[in-house]
């Protein structure tokens, strides 16, 4: 389902990973996987590829604003 929707509107998968990173910037290492762990549960219903597609983009977003630590923890 969500394969073809981010097909169709590209716009949406670009939302969902600003809605996301708004949501990972924190600033402790403990709270964000916090924030982490429980986006990613309610991602698990989603197509596989979408999920590790929007993390991608989080982390690039990270990277972007200076996050220079791996986060190998995704």
């Amino acid at each position: 389902m969500f394969r073809s929707i981010k097909n169709i509107y590209p716009q949406i998968h670009y939302d969902l990973i600003e809605i996301i990173f708004s949501k990972f910037v924190v600033t402790s290492k403990r709270k964000y996987l916090k924030q982490f762990n429980r986006i990613k549960f309610k991602l698990k219903e989603f197509d596989l590829n979408f999920v590790k597609s929007l993390i991608a983009g989080v982390k690039a977003k990270l990277r972007k604003i200076g996050h220079d630590e791996k986060f190998d923890y995704m």
